[in-house]
């Protein structure tokens, strides 16, 4: 009973993609060396399946971020 309130108490957030179903990287992610939006994705998956690979054009290095929010 006690979750039930929390549930309708909790604020409401907006549908996330199915990460099984949306296999759709964002074009660019900030890179965490230099902090530009200068990337490109550069492999599917990292050295975890819920991690992307990016590769930086300011900066020249290869950095991985997480696929699902």
């Amino acid at each position: 009973m006690a979750d039930d309130a929390r549930q309708k108490d909790a604020p409401r957030r907006p549908a996330l993609d199915d990460p099984v179903e949306s296999s759709a990287l964002p074009s660019s992610f900030p890179c965490p060396f230099c902090g530009t939006d200068d990337s490109d994705p550069f492999a599917t998956f990292g050295g975890q399946a819920s991690t992307a690979q990016y590769y930086c054009n300011a900066c020249r290095t290869v950095f991985e971020a997480v696929r699902w929010r």
